[in-house]
């Protein structure tokens, strides 16, 4: 416990005496806005550790391949930079990683230790358990930068390696909030969510443009469709009986029942109905969904005829106050398209989820 407190401690008082003389106390109106596509974290790193096994580990979290996704799409489109080459467009990143080893004296290692004032580094120095330290709109606004502190490059790479959800999750994080503020920085569909309380007990944020497509009396079907893209939310639920209906084959078969009765291609073609792709079973894990035990799938759906198919995301869970369970999926329809920000953006609507007791609290 004394080496975690301390170890706070340290952190905090890094803070406090980093980029003392930098400019970081601009005001926020003085600085530029973040830039950069979703998903795009620029990684600034000297030449020698990018083409070394600390680039090497940095490129296996973030170039991960996203699940469910048709076609291999990374986590993150990771963009190396060199130290020198940090400067003007490549400071307004809104997502950055600067790597600074603190007992190098290369001269790009010397480059990315003058971020920080003489007191901070020699604090560093004195305390290896410093490793991440992050800063938000440290050169512009709507920007998250993390600082990873190497002593050693074995240590380094050591401490990547440990870390690697804890770094995953965090520009997950940020991503998931700015889909948000993309999703809705218009407005919602109100009488939507409204209609949806009152007939069926649940709610979510409907993004604009979102139409209903299906309702039946224990499901409901929205899209958005456009040129290149379809996106889809389903939700249906039925009674809870016991935890046997958390199983994943009992998850699975009742998502192709969901389908086999909703969801078709072609109304007139018996055969087009939704399934689960059987070749490649979906990722199910446990999740805490809006402080629910709940069970999350991510991916693949195909029509029963092969005429269409894609991704698709889901969470199941119990509503304890009316003794629902509950389906809630985000589907897709892009062929040709990248897809792993749309399946985001799906995710993120699923996320605003209540229900009825929820919505009103």
């Amino acid at each position: 416990m004394k080496r975690t407190v301390n170890q706070i401690i340290m952190v905090v008082f890094t803070f406090f005496i980093l980029f003392s003389c930098n400019g970081d106390w601009m005001g926020e109106q003085a600085k530029p806005k973040g830039r950069g596509e979703p998903g795009e974290i620029v990684l600034v790193l000297d030449s020698a550790r990018w083409a070394g096994e600390t680039g090497s580990e940095l490129r296996k979290i973030f170039h991960e391949s996203v699940d469910g996704l048709p076609r291999d799409e990374p986590m993150f489109d990771l963009r190396h930079v060199n130290p020198f080459q940090f400067r003007a467009i490549l400071k307004n990143a809104k997502n950055v990683i600067l790597v600074v080893p603190v007992n190098d004296n290369q001269n790009e290692s010397i480059r990315m230790r003058n971020f920080f004032t003489g007191d901070a580094l020699d604090s560093m120095r004195e305390n290896e358990d410093i490793f991440i330290i992050t800063r938000k709109n440290l050169f512009a606004t709507d920007q998250q930068v993390l600082f990873l502190i190497g002593h050693n490059d074995d240590g380094l790479v050591q401490k990547i390696k440990a870390n690697a959800d804890r770094m995953r999750s965090f520009f997950n994080r940020i991503e998931e909030n700015r889909a948000y503020e993309r999703l809705y920085k218009v407005r919602s569909e109100r009488l939507i969510m409204n209609n949806l309380q009152k007939k069926y007990g649940f709610q979510f944020h409907v993004p604009f443009g979102w139409k209903i497509a299906e309702e039946k009396e224990n499901f409901v079907w929205l899209r958005q469709p456009a040129e290149k893209t379809d996106k889809n939310i389903i939700v249906s639920f039925k009674p809870y009986k016991d935890q046997s209906q958390f199983a994943e084959d009992s998850l699975i078969r009742w998502r192709d029942q969901i389908g086999r009765k909703y969801i078709y291609e072609d109304p007139e073609n018996q055969i087009s109905y939704m399934i689960t792709e059987p070749e490649i079973p979906p990722t199910i894990m446990e999740v805490n969904f809006n402080d629910n035990y709940a069970k999350k799938m991510i991916g693949r759906w195909k029509t029963r005829n092969v005429s269409m198919g894609g991704p698709f995301v889901s969470y199941v869970f119990v509503d304890e106050n009316s003794g629902r369970m509950y389906y809630i999926e985000g589907f897709l329809f892009s062929p040709g398209v990248d897809q792993r920000e749309l399946v985001r953006e799906l995710d993120v609507i699923l996320k605003t989820f209540k229900t009825g007791s929820e919505a009103q609290s």
